[in-house]
């Protein structure tokens, strides 16, 4: 047998009805070959027990081959990377989403007290005796007290608008992902579409990642994966970030 192109690891044919096998390696065909195949043209030369010869030649096209054991490195990989991220962005929404809530339970005091004041005034001022001047005087002061403590309210505890913001963002982002993950998932062990499952999961972890970058992440060590997933999925919590 001879080629125009050197290759090896191949067995030849010794007796009729043998068959040649050569499987090339995952380098053999490289970027510099068009349209990603490379052509090798065999020659066989057999003969007969009566000296008689015969020649076979056989074109060879071998294409880009897929190294799966590669691939499905690189697929782990990137499902690992996005799958860390995610937990990242899970506690980062419930350090803000905690921020929110408490700034929310401060402004209700203050909105409580606020009322309670201006309703006792409003009740001192209609029952007071018409020569219980005290009495009528502390009606009409009350009132006047609950527009002071509006500027105080607003200066201890103003509204989280840019937290409520990044927490509503990162919850877009989170399901987002989970979603690529789940439409990504790989069918079977030799999987065609692995490399385009990977370079998607990259791609959308890279925009997630400029979508947040002014928000700033950390990662938790007190919770574990299903602390941070039960908070996330808590139904109270997915009824406050739903859109309307």
């Amino acid at each position: 047998m001879s080629s125009d192109i050197s290759i090896g690891n191949f067995k030849l044919p010794k007796t009729c009805d043998d068959n040649f096998e050569w499987v090339p390696g995952y380098d053999f065909v490289t970027e510099k070959d068009a349209k990603g195949e490379r052509i090798v043209n065999l020659e066989f030369i057999g003969t007969t027990n009566f000296n008689f010869a015969d020649t076979a030649r056989v074109k060879v096209v071998v294409k880009d081959g897929l190294n799966y054991d590669i691939a499905t490195k690189e697929y782990n990989d990137a499902l690992r990377l996005m799958k860390i991220w995610i937990l990242r962005y899970k506690y980062t929404f419930y350090q803000l989403d905690k921020k929110i809530k408490k700034t929310k339970g401060w402004r209700s005091g203050f909105d409580i007290t606020t009322a309670s004041t201006t309703l006792t005034g409003t009740v001192l001022a209609t029952t007071a005796e018409k020569n219980d001047t005290k009495r009528q005087n502390t009606g009409k002061i009350l009132p006047s007290i609950g527009v002071v403590a509006m500027p105080v309210k607003e200066a201890a505890a103003p509204q989280k608008t840019t937290e409520q913001n990044q927490a509503t963002l990162l919850r877009v982002n989170i399901k987002r992902l989970d979603y690529m993950i789940t439409e990504n998932q790989l069918l079977g062990t030799r999987d065609p579409l692995i490399n385009a499952k990977t370079e998607t999961l990259k791609k959308e972890l890279r925009q997630s990642q400029d979508q947040l970058r002014e928000v700033p992440t950390e990662m938790s060590e007190r919770f574990s994966e299903k602390q941070l997933n039960d908070y996330f999925d808590n139904p109270r919590v997915q009824k406050k970030y739903r859109f309307k």
